[in-house]
């Protein structure tokens, strides 16, 4: 199961099986439409899940606030040490991907 870091900190699942009555995963830009964008970067962590961020995240002069969780977790599962995220986040597993 995939879960969504908000900006102010809460963390939300998204259940991903296609087959279940419950599933976010109806359409098929199903992660834009979690993040209320149309294009997203994936960044790929050491523990093989992958991070799906806005586009702006990374921007200097994006108006998204901070997300402190979603840094810290991009510092601590990849090369990316320096980098700011700001905005809503989705954390894909190797096993959700595959749906």
């Amino acid at each position: 199961m995939a879960y969504r870091i908000n900006v102010n900190g809460g963390i939300v699942p998204i259940k991903l099986n296609p087959a279940s009555i419950y599933s976010s995963f109806k359409r098929q830009d199903f992660i834009e439409y979690l993040l209320k964008v149309r294009k997203v970067r994936v960044i790929k962590l050491n523990d093989g899940s992958r991070m799906v961020v806005r586009e702006d995240s990374f921007s200097i002069t994006t108006r998204e606030l901070f997300n402190e969780k979603a840094t810290k977790l991009l510092h601590e599962k990849s090369e990316q040490l320096s980098a700011i995220i700001k905005g809503p986040v989705v954390i894909v597993f190797p096993e959700d991907w595959k749906t």
